[in-house]
């Protein structure tokens, strides 16, 4: 574990919590670019909202610190799926994605001091 400042752990699940939000709010209201990609892959729309549902939910359970450990985990299998379809279809987001991932990593892989 790599032990950090709290209030720069603070900040940076913060952005996280944030990211995340942000993306499952857009895909909760049916921002038709947030859910291109899921038709891409050939699945159902309603994958699109569960995975909207799923960040929604993460981003809140990454400032419970009782649910981090399970938040991130579940957060970082999403982007791992996102990382998967940009290096596969669309290299737009590529370098954003694994940014994200790597973020999530850090909040798994951190101990505040």
């Amino acid at each position: 574990m790599i032990k950090i400042n709290p209030k720069v752990f603070l900040i940076i699940t913060i952005v996280a919590s944030l990211i995340f939000a942000l993306a499952g709010l857009s895909k909760i209201f049916g921002v038709t670019m947030m859910h291109d990609s899921f038709v891409t892959l050939g699945l159902p729309i309603w994958f699109g909202y569960f995975i909207g549902i799923c960040e929604l939910f993460g981003s809140i359970g990454l400032q419970i610190k009782k649910l981090r450990l399970y938040a991130c985990s579940g957060l970082t299998v999403i982007m791992l799926g996102a990382v998967n379809y940009h290096l596969q279809y669309e290299n737009d987001g590529l370098v954003a994605s694994i940014l994200i991932t790597f973020l999530c990593l850090l909040v798994l892989i951190t101990k505040e001091k």
